[in-house]
């Protein structure tokens, strides 16, 4: 299943908590659930390395799950994190 959530511009101090308060809805799989926690270690990591008064996070992915055989025309397992420096509040 596809997921994707994020925080909108905040401030980097506040963007820690935004990221914790980040949901998802669909069908929260096992392997779903277990690419979001992921997704939130990770991005919570990047998020130190980003310069800047804001940033603007986004999380997103797709969980077949252990054990799925990939039927013609689905996609494979994937994280895509993004933690962007914002310059201005917006």
């Amino acid at each position: 299943m596809s997921w994707q959530t994020g925080t909108g511009v905040v401030e980097k101090h506040r963007a820690a908590a935004a990221i914790d308060g980040c949901s998802i809805m669909g069908d929260l799989t096992p392997a779903v659930l277990d690419q979001f926690a992921a997704a939130k270690r990770i991005a919570q990591y990047a998020l130190q390395s980003v310069p800047g008064p804001f940033v603007r996070v986004s999380m997103g992915g797709h969980a077949n799950g252990t054990g799925w055989t990939k039927p013609e025309g689905f996609g494979p397992d994937f994280i895509t994190i993004t933690v962007q420096q914002e310059v201005a509040a917006q």
